[in-house]
């Protein structure tokens, strides 16, 4: 609790900057470094820049952002464990049955999961690559405020 409590601490400004993320959709997140080819020009470019400066977000393999991109539930978490520094312990992975060790965001998933801010669906599954709803986003970013 008090590992948690200490990432509180930025919490209402990153809350503010997440809440207006879910409302235009603009967290597109992956494993690369995004240019800023597609952001130029765009209405977020600002905060998209100091994400990006922050490590707090990334990009797509071929170099852009993609910034009116819908979120999957993998991005989502990411950006979160990213801003709030939730990291893993070592050796104790997620259980989800839809989650290789090769992807690029268990880590984060698992990280995620141990620390009780995500959870998965009956099945097992966490469904990583479905876009997230405004009413799991907010279950998600409820434990953090």
């Amino acid at each position: 609790m008090a590992h948690r409590n200490a990432h509180l601490k930025n919490g209402k400004y990153l809350a503010g900057v997440i809440i207006i993320a879910l409302v235009t959709t603009l967290l597109p997140l992956g494993a690369f470094a995004a240019s800023n080819s597609d952001i130029k020009g765009h209405w977020a470019e600002g905060i998209i820049e100091e994400w990006l400066a922050r490590d707090l977000a990334g990009g797509y393999p071929d170099g852009t952002f993609r910034p009116n991109n819908p979120v999957s539930r993998a991005e989502f978490v990411v950006f979160l464990n990213r801003a709030f520094g939730v990291q893993g312990g070592a050796g104790e992975g997620a259980v989800f049955t839809d989650i290789p060790e090769t992807a690029w965001f268990y880590k984060d998933i698992s990280a995620a999961w141990q620390a009780g801010i995500v959870s998965g669906y009956p099945d097992g599954s966490f469904r990583p690559q479905n876009l997230i709803s405004r009413q799991e986003a907010a279950a998600i970013l409820g434990k953090f405020i």
